[in-house]
């Protein structure tokens, strides 16, 4: 998938989460924490590809990560959620919100990456170090069909964000309301 895919993956993975599950994060920089570690970490993967948009920025260590797991094999596997998801629970412990969310956003937008790249034709090494790939279709980067469900995902990103103003518009006509209510004799 091309990076901008992955993007909008990791975003509508986040709303989605964020949704349906959360809703109630509790200040504004862990809900800018959470979003920025999910769209960060979307691309983050690809580190293992020299000639990818991570990869060209930090060549030399992309390029080592290459020759050692190739692409698509330890930043693409289980080990690499695994080791992701100690990250929010690093968090809980030391007491830090911000980790937390952080945390849990990188692991959102890792996870969405590998969901993104098992419908490419290379698949993805999930049980590295095993070498056997695994893939749910034979989609190719850049082509018609990325770009379709980049689309997608973008029309889902709108409703979703759609939806969640409708909710804080209620949330302030609420409070508005009940702040009236002071007023009124």
């Amino acid at each position: 998938m091309m990076a901008k895919t992955h993007n909008a993956g990791a975003i509508l993975a986040s709303l989605t989460l964020y949704n349906t599950l959360i809703y109630e994060i509790p200040t504004t920089l862990e809900v800018s924490v959470f979003f920025s570690a999910s769209l960060i970490s979307s691309t983050l993967a690809d580190i293992s590809h020299p000639e990818s948009r991570v990869g060209r920025r930090i060549r030399p260590l992309s390029m080592l990560i290459y020759q050692h797991v190739g692409h698509r094999g330890l930043t693409h596997s289980l080990i690499s959620v695994a080791v992701l998801t100690l990250i929010p629970f690093i968090g809980v412990m030391l007491g830090y919100d911000v980790v937390l969310w952080g945390g849990l956003g990188f692991l959102i937008g890792h996870i969405s990456h590998i969901i993104l790249d098992l419908l490419n034709e290379p698949g993805v090494a999930l049980l590295y170090p095993r070498k056997k790939r695994y893939r749910l279709l034979k989609l190719q980067t850049g082509r018609l069909a990325d770009y379709m469900i980049l689309i997608v995902m973008l029309g889902l990103i709108t409703w979703q964000l759609s939806d969640m103003a409708v909710y804080w518009f209620e949330r302030f006509l609420e409070n508005f309301e009940n702040l009236s209510q002071l007023f009124i004799f």
